[in-house]
């Protein structure tokens, strides 16, 4: 499969990428869920909001370090982790670009399986507020063709 956006639905679950020690978004509604499943923010790590109904509403994703931010430019690559299902960005943390977090989140399904191993199967992901999608938009000529205009 080729990495690719999914389309917009109403049951797309939010996620929140957080940096370590960050404070919690106060949209999350998390309430002291993750401090007491030791969420704190490290890179990758994930922690998962339940619902009223004890089914899933939700995740926060660890960035790890504000300071090494630089270093990590497409930390949001791990947010492939989540369990499979279609979720959207809910809030950019700050210092992410948004282009650069719609190819992180593309970077993280690539798998290459032209000889071996399985695609990719995990979760999906919609555009980010403020990224274009040229796929969606059809600006993307079709795989193997060569457009000359």
């Amino acid at each position: 499969m080729q990495p690719d956006f999914a389309p917009p639905t109403e049951d797309s679950l939010p996620f929140w990428p957080l940096w370590q020690d960050s404070d919690l978004p106060a949209d999350a509604d998390a309430g002291h869920w993750p401090s007491a499943g030791g969420f704190s923010g490290k890179a990758g790590q994930i922690c998962l909001l339940p619902d009223a109904n004890g089914g899933l509403r939700g995740a926060l994703l660890g960035l790890g370090p504000r300071s090494k931010a630089g270093r990590e430019r497409f930390a949001l690559a791990r947010a492939t982790g989540l369990p499979k299902a279609v979720w959207r960005l809910a809030a950019l943390p700050e210092g992410l670009d948004p282009d650069e977090a719609a190819l992180a989140l593309l970077l993280g399904q690539y798998r290459f399986a032209r000889y071996k191993g399985p695609a990719y199967d995990g979760p999906r992901f919609q555009v980010p507020e403020g990224v274009d999608d040229p796929i969606a938009d059809g600006d993307v000529p079709p795989r193997g063709r060569l457009v000359v205009d």
